[in-house]
């Protein structure tokens, strides 16, 4: 109720209406009949031709499709889902997408209202000259007979299991013999042009001059409501069991139970001659009009508030309810708009306002309003205003935003600062106070009791204790124009900017989201929390935003509305928003105000898709086709463009596709494409899918296409088996061919193998024998099964030196091929002893003989082999002067140790030893005498058991200094 005493006159709001007419591709303005077929398609019948709405396109049919006349008058669907279409001259019948020529020829020369189907799936046609029967299977037409010859039948409803026919002399009923019989009922009027069965089961008959609503029990019709409504068109009922009604010159009436609400072009309809209604799948309501075309009214309506039914200005800033749900608009010049049931109230400063440009309007917890204009603060408790100023310490007169904190403190957001009011005085702030001087768009208090501020350009002020403290561009923000601030049930904030998009704000970090993350724009006016969603308003619509499941989503999470939903502007206003009592959401914008339901009932039925064509691609020419599960091409039609559709009149621009080529593709592809090409696919099967995602964010069932690419004849499985008998039966005679040939060869192959084996044999046996002379035996097979030798340590070898006296006079005398004969047969003998005693030859130098005892197999008893070596040397000397005319003298060294062993070189083996052993046994050679053994003192340590040895006391040694050395003179008894 109003307790401000005024006065008006009562006005239905109005509504927010989308409009299909010629312009957007409708056939005609005049629309007579509305259906939508069972697979989502809308039919409309103009006075210009048929037209099939797919919620993007309208696709025409005229005369020259296979029509009998373009007047349509109805349009229907039978049970086997053929279309039928009444016309000025006679009936169509569209089937398998054409119209199917017998049926232009029955009823020629009649007017065809209306359409029902009978019992046993043949048609009922009512017409300007009766009523027939049409036999769909023998494509004939029979009439029903009748005593009222000359009336003309409009509509045809089946109603508690009988079939009733309106007409211009009252209704009819096709009695058990087939015949029609009248029914005495006192109509409102004896012309009907309509007939309808509710959900309670009551028949709504449409007359020249209103409805009469009839209820048949106990064998009587009984009339319980007529409605003086004037002519007629249509009659049905909505989702919510709403009575819908189509008049001419009155629009359409909503019958709500008791109540009923008229909608004419002064609530947004393009025409008040409605000549048909039409409920969608989704619930949405269409009205047909004479001459304006088709208005579309959606669910989820916003009901418009303009200057048209009772605003001031249809400019609003801010909004608001008092205690008496009256609501409070805001205007910017004219003061403030109160509406409630349909009155409204102007109040200016005539009433008590400070100022007539009002920028906010808040309710206290007392639920006294507070109202913010140029001017400064007006506060009304419904009996009283009382106003503030700079006057009275506010810190500017331009109050863009109030708040009351949980103290109970007004707090007033300017252009200069902000001010609070503690119930006695003002205190402001302002830049000497720390707060900048900057204009305050929003005021938001935290679940800590803490104040935000939003600002045109210095960020975010946030009030702690009593000192203030800014968060900016330096801290993360986007940028510093901020507009609103709100925090959600996680304790994360929200922040509107000013062409930054929205901002997240967990206490630590920043996180933006634009318009690539799915945000209309990134100007955002305001935001708050409903439910599970934050709703934005910006500069291109509402946004709703499901902010917890953003990260699962993506740009899903976000559905916007705008003047395509509905909305009279898709522009917002800052700071203009409001939840009612009834959590209704009201959003101010320069066109007026909108009321929007959040918690109406989501549709969830999917959108139907079909593929509704095929193009073929074969490099000569492009087919096109339609089928319904599966497609035989050639191999060269592999270049293959699917159109397909997903039928939705809500947002039908917003519709996403997913697909996939099973057989070609891995994963689904999602596009807002209507059409997708696939280019030289390979011989094979395929299966093409597509799915639709509404923008209710529903997807729908996928539609299948099998696609077979035949393979080209040479690569079937005939060709490809006569081919490959061929080419084995080739294939083994050549096999055979070789095979003996192979066979000659392998025969003569063996021979030259087994010749050059005895060949390497023998090499390898030279190679082998020339090795051991170099080498010792155990070093031989190591080098054969590793490729190398590896160095090693002897902690205790005996090393032998022999040479001969005065060799160099001996060889400069001496013939060098006499020379090398004794010299061999010397060193011949040498080798014999050095065998014989087991001992390793190691090398000549010159008349050098080097050999050692303990290597490569170690051996106890080296050092006594090595001077028993070194005695049969001596005596095979001596045997060798007796009888030759050269005298050879030589002089022995030994000495014991330890010493390095290894094999030198790559292509020229050679075993050789180091060490400091090697050299004093050098030593001891040289330092020794004719016909003498020299032995070290570590020698004789290791042969004083066995042999006679005779101290020479300590010697020079070149490089060694003094050392003792022993001759040895002979063996002993026990050796």
């Amino acid at each position: 109720m109003f307790l401000l005493g005024f006065s008006a006159v009562i006005t239905a709001q109005s509504l927010s209406f989308k409009y299909f007419s010629s312009d957007d591709g409708l056939a005609q303005n005049s629309v007579y009949s509305m259906i939508q077929d069972s697979k989502g398609y809308i039919w409309i019948g103009t006075e210009g031709g048929l037209s099939k709405f797919d919620g993007l396109k309208f696709t025409n049919y005229t005369k020259l499709n296979g029509l009998p006349d373009n007047h349509i008058r109805v349009v229907f669907e039978d049970h086997q889902k053929n279309i039928w279409i009444g016309t000025n001259k006679g009936v169509a019948k569209y089937s398998n997408n054409k119209f199917e020529p017998k049926f232009t020829e029955i009823l020629g020369s009649s007017i065809v209202y209306s359409f029902n189907s009978t019992i046993d799936s043949n048609i009922f046609a009512a017409t300007s000259n009766g009523v027939f029967i049409i036999d769909t299977k023998n494509k004939a037409c029979t009439g029903i007979v009748d005593t009222n010859n000359n009336a003309q039948y409009r509509d045809i409803v089946n109603y508690l299991g009988t079939t009733y026919f309106a007409s211009d002399r009252g209704i009819f009923e096709r009695n058990s013999n087939g015949s029609l019989d009248q029914i005495q009922l006192n109509t409102i009027s004896d012309t009907i042009y309509t007939l309808f069965t509710d959900s309670n089961n009551n028949l709504w008959i449409g007359t020249e001059k209103g409805v009469d609503v009839v209820n048949y029990s106990n064998d009587e019709y009984e009339i319980i409501k007529t409605y003086p409504f004037g002519k007629i068109f249509e009659i049905t009922e909505d989702i919510n069991n709403n009575i819908w009604i189509s008049t001419f010159e009155n629009g359409v009436f909503k019958v709500i139970k008791k109540e009923i609400k008229q909608y004419n072009s002064s609530n947004g309809l393009s025409s008040n001659d409605i000549t048909s209604i039409l409920i969608d799948a989704r619930g949405d309501l269409w009205f047909g009009t004479l001459y304006g075309g088709i208005c579309k009214l959606a669910v989820e309506q916003f009901e418009v508030f303009s200057s048209q039914n009772g605003l001031t200005n249809d400019i609003v800033f801010s909004i608001s309810q008092d205690k008496y749900n009256n609501m409070w608009f805001g205007h910017v010049g004219d003061g403030i708009s109160i509406y409630n049931t349909g009155m409204f109230k102007n109040i200016t400063t005539k009433e008590g306002l400070v100022d007539n440009n009002v920028a906010s309007i808040y309710k206290s917890k007392n639920d006294n309003l507070w109202i913010g204009s140029q001017g400064g603060v007006t506060k009304y408790d419904y009996s009283n205003y009382t106003t503030f100023t700079t006057q009275n310490g506010l810190v500017d007169s331009w109050v863009l935003s109030i708040h009351e904190d949980y103290k109970g403190n007004m707090w007033f957001g300017t252009r200069a600062g902000v001010s609070k009011y503690d119930g006695q005085k003002i205190i402001s702030f302002s830049s000497a106070e720390g707060f900048p001087k900057d204009w305050v768009w929003d005021i938001f208090e935290d679940n800590q009791n803490r104040l935000w501020f939003a600002t045109d350009d210095s960020g975010l002020v946030l009030l702690e204790g009593n000192n203030f403290r800014r968060l900016t561009k330096e801290n993360g923000l986007p940028l510093n124009d901020v507009f609103s601030i709100t925090q959600d049930r996680y304790d994360n904030y929200w922040i509107a900017t000013d062409g930054g998009g929205l901002v997240k704000y967990d206490g630590k970090s920043f996180q933006t989201i634009t318009i690539e993350d799915g945000l209309p724009s990134n100007t955002c006016y305001f935001l708050f929390e409903e439910g599970p969603y934050l709703y934005i308003g910006t500069t291109k619509g509402i946004a709703r935003f499901e902010y917890s499941a953003f990260d699962e989503k993506g740009k899903s999470a976000f559905k916007v509305y705008s003047k395509k939903d509905g909305l009279i502007s898709s522009e917002m206003n800052t700071g203009s928003y409001f939840r009612d009592k009834e959590r209704n959401l009201w959003f101010g914008t320069e066109k007026g105000v909108v009321k929007f339901s959040p918690y109406l009932k989501p549709n969830l039925i999917p959108s139907p898709i079909y593929i509704h064509n095929i193009r073929i691609i074969d490099g000569k020419s492009e087919i096109d086709t339609t089928v319904n599960s599966e497609l035989n091409l050639e191999y060269d039609q592999n270049s293959i463009r699917f159109d397909y559709i997903g039928i939705s009149f809500a947002s039908p621009e917003n519709m996403i596709y997913s697909y996939i080529l099973d057989g070609s593709d891995q994963k689904w592809t999602e596009t807002i494409e209507h059409s997708i090409t696939y280019r030289s696919l390979s011989p094979g099967s395929y299966t093409f899918k597509v799915r639709c995602r509404n923008s209710d964010g529903i997807w729908s069932e996928s539609a299948d296409l099998i696609i077979i690419i035949s393979p080209p004849f040479w690569q079937t499985w005939w060709f490809l088996s006569v081919v490959s008998i061929l080419i084995l039966s080739s294939i083994y005679s050549f096999y055979l061919l070789k095979t003996n040939q192979v066979k000659r060869r392998n025969i003569e192959l063996a021979n030259m193998v087994r010749l050059r084996t005895r060949e390497l044999e023998t090499e390898k046996n030279k190679s082998d024998e020339l090795l051991l002379n170099i080498l010792p035996v155990s070093l031989v097979r190591e080098l054969k099964e590793k490729g190398s030798v590896q160095p090693r340590e002897f902690k205790n070898v005996t090393i032998l030196f022999t040479d001969f006296k005065e060799f160099t006079y001996t060889a400069s005398v001496l013939p060098a091929e006499e020379l090398v004969k004794e010299l061999n047969e010397i060193f011949l003998g040498f080798d014999n002893i050095i065998e014989q005693n087991g001992l390793e030859k190691l090398k000549t130098i010159g008349d050098s003989y080097m050999a050692a005892g303990g290597l490569p197999q170690e051996a106890e008893d080296h050092a006594i082999k090595v001077v028993n070596a070194a005695i049969e040397m001596q005596e095979l000397i001596k045997e060798r002067n007796k009888n030759s005319a050269i005298k050879w003298d030589m002089r022995a060294g030994i000495h014991s140790g330890n010493v390095i062993a290894g094999v030198v070189g790559t292509k020229k083996f050679t075993y050789d030893i180091w060490g400091d052993t090697v050299n004093i046994a050098s030593r001891m050679e040289s330092s020794g005498e004719a016909n003498q053994i020299n032995i070290s003192a570590y020698t004789y340590m290791l042969v004083k058991d066995y042999y006679d040895c005779e101290y020479r006391g300590k010697v020079d040694a070149k490089g060694k200094g003094k050392i003792d050395m022993y001759f040895i003179k002979e063996r002993k008894n026990n050796i």
